[in-house]
């Protein structure tokens, strides 16, 4: 039996929403993306909005409490077998720990799945999806602090996922369907 919760984290640019979108189907779940809900609040304009949008463009993670605030509206109210796969989230330490404690509290099973990808694999990507998909996150002057700030802020989660027997790693280098085929074999369903 999976987990019924499944993180997909990865540097910006890793295909974690591609990801989360394949997984999503094949297991019939819903998804869960606090990047989508950060889009929603600065495509609505308030002033959270404008000052989102000023820090994302920077290159700067959204805020800790917020982000705490839209895991845990999520996490609280999930039903014992609801199926959920989580579009990233985590990003700091302490939030992979309250990650962790609300899924513990509730006796509620998940795993984490880190993609995988080089860094210079990363910007050749986030140059061509701001092309195509024109992300105010994906500015070109905060693309290395976007990396930077995952190298030193969220690698520190996936440590932590790791010392505590939660993550796998995939490489995120080939086809979003090898990508895929590769986190299916991880999760036992291939």
């Amino acid at each position: 039996m999976i987990s019924r919760s499944i993180v997909i984290m990865g540097r910006p640019g890793s295909g974690k929403g591609t990801q989360a979108e394949l997984l999503a189907q094949k297991i019939d779940a819903r998804i869960i993306s606090l990047g989508k809900e950060f889009r929603e609040l600065v495509a609505n304009g308030s002033h959270l909005g404008v000052r989102l949008k000023e820090s994302l463009e920077a290159g700067h993670l959204a805020p800790t409490w917020l982000a705490d605030y839209v895991c845990k509206k999520e996490l609280l109210f999930l039903e014992p077998e609801e199926q959920v796969v989580f579009d990233s989230g985590c990003r700091i330490k302490s939030e992979a720990v309250l990650f962790h404690d609300i899924h513990d509290w509730f006796e509620r099973t998940y795993q984490v799945i880190y993609i995988d990808v080089s860094e210079e694999e990363i910007v050749r990507r986030i140059h061509v999806r701001r092309g195509l998909e024109g992300r105010a996150d994906d500015a070109h002057s905060s693309i290395h602090k976007r990396v930077e700030e995952f190298e030193n802020k969220t690698m520190l989660s996936i440590e932590y996922f790791e010392s505590i027997g939660k993550l796998a790693r995939v490489s995120g280098e080939g086809s979003p369907e090898d990508v895929h085929a590769a986190i299916l074999k991880t999760i036992n369903l291939a």
